[in-house]
This record gives C-alpha cells, sequence and structure tokens, in this order.
C-alpha cells in the first residue's frame, strides 16, 4: 500500500456539448454530473471542493472559456502542497 494521504482533494471538471454549432456533441455535460457523483459518493470529496463547468450553466462565469478554465485551474492549485 502506498502512503497514507492527507489535505484537501479538489476537482476541476470541464465539460462541452457545443450546443447549435455544426459539431454538437452530445452526452458530455451529462458527463459532468457522472463525474462530480462519483467523486462524492466513492471517492470522498467535499462539494465545496468540486468545480465543475460546462456549456448550459446559468452562471456565464462557468462556462468552459478559456479564461474561465484558467481561473479554474488556478481555484484547483490554490493552497496545494507538495
Amino acid at each position: 500500500a502506498g502512503p497514507e494521504m492527507t489535505g484537501v482533494k479538489k476537482a476541476f471538471i470541464s465539460g462541452c456539448n457545443y450546443p447549435g454549432q455544426s459539431a454538437e456533441l452530445k452526452g458530455c455535460v451529462n458527463d459532468t454530473h457522472s463525474w462530480k457523483d462519483i467523486l462524492l459518493n466513492h471517492y470522498g470529496f467535499e462539494e465545496k471542493d468540486i468545480l465543475v463547468m460546462h456549456d448550459e450553466m446559468e452562471d456565464a462565469g462557468l462556462w468552459p472559456t478559456l479564461a474561465n478554465m484558467k481561473n479554474g485551474l488556478r481555484c484547483l492549485a490554490e493552497g496545494a502542497n507538495p
């Protein structure tokens, strides 16, 4: 067995269906919900430590644009320790 994990677990989940686009996808947003559920119910993550972005969010600050995703990655790294 490996070393015991300590500290806060964080996750950043992003999904893009590209609605209305010529390359529209199906299921990517559903995948974000599934991964969040897995992290919460099987890996002991806290809701407050999971950031989800997808292109069906009401809050434009949570759409997976380049700027928002960079901010999301910054949040993920905040307080990280070796």
